[in-house]
């Protein structure tokens, strides 16, 4: 069977062309069985039940979390059974740029991608679909950027690396860090930060220096001095309400390290923004 027909000509460089996509809930028996593959490529995302599939001959299980892909002429046998109550994601795509991406990747070999369920990755799809099948304005662009942060999230999974990351305590970092970017003036000390991330303290500075390039109190200053900045250039209010509103207890000291990370007192920055 010729699936060319719905696949649009895409000779970009760069940008990922969606052919066709869906969310898929089956109570029915559903074989797909396409010995010459299709002629663009197909990432098929597990969200619930089961999908078995047929890898050369060996019958495999791609269970919630996993990818099934297959490229242009791929052969295709797979089963979506009644009995699993699959809930699934599908995209068809294309473009020159896929080959190269796929190979950067390192997914350029395997059908079934190994992933532990991740959210943000289901998320993507799902946003992918909503938009494509919208059609809003630059939908286009806007499915083929978040198709390539779809693969290369699904590639981090798969080579361990996102589940490394999780492993030594990054998504808790993560979160620490939103957290003191959205409070500047938030009183937390280096202890509080371990606990925050369920670390030792040595552990915790270690880790966390290794993930932003800083050590914990010269990032929380770094944020502080930020937003004095910030208050500087766009308020009026005075050099001891921007202090406290950067969370320094003390504006001497405040001034202090002000002047040796930006150069200048906070009242020479502001003259020099007027």
């Amino acid at each position: 069977m010729d699936y060319s027909s719905d696949i649009k000509r895409n000779l970009s460089q760069e940008k990922i062309e969606i052919n066709s996509c869906g969310e898929l809930r089956i109570n029915y028996d559903s074989h797909i069985m396409r010995q010459e593959g299709r002629n663009d490529y197909q990432l098929i995302y597990i969200c619930e039940g089961y999908c078995i599939v047929n890898v050369n001959g060996n019958i495999e299980i791609a269970y919630p979390g996993d990818c099934i892909i297959y490229r242009p002429g791929e052969r295709q046998d797979y089963l979506l059974a009644k009995k699993a109550q699959p809930r699934t994601y599908w995209i068809h795509f294309n473009g020159i740029v896929c080959q190269e991406m796929f190979e950067k990747l390192a997914l350029q070999s395997c059908n079934i991608v190994r992933t532990a369920q991740n959210r943000e990755i289901e998320h993507l799809i799902s946003r992918i679909c909503k938009y494509y099948n919208l059609k809003i304005s630059n939908y286009e662009l806007i499915c083929s950027g978040l198709m390539q942060s779809a693969l290369a999230l699904i590639s981090n999974e798969f080579h361990g690396e996102i589940a490394n990351s999780t492993a030594n305590g990054a998504d808790k970092i993560s979160e620490l860090i939103s957290r003191i970017k959205m409070v500047p003036n938030l009183r937390i000390t280096v202890s509080e930060c371990a606990d925050f991330c369920c670390m030792s303290k040595p552990h915790f500075t270690r880790t966390f220096k290794k993930i932003t390039g800083m050590a914990p109190m010269q990032f929380i200053l770094s944020i502080r001095i930020e937003r004095a900045k910030e208050l500087l250039n766009f308020t009026d209010k005075s050099i001891t309400d921007i202090s406290e509103a950067s969370g320094f207890v003390d504006q001497n000291y405040f001034a202090r390290i002000f002047k040796k990370t930006v150069g200048i007192t906070p009242t020479q920055y502001r003259k020099t923004k007027v």
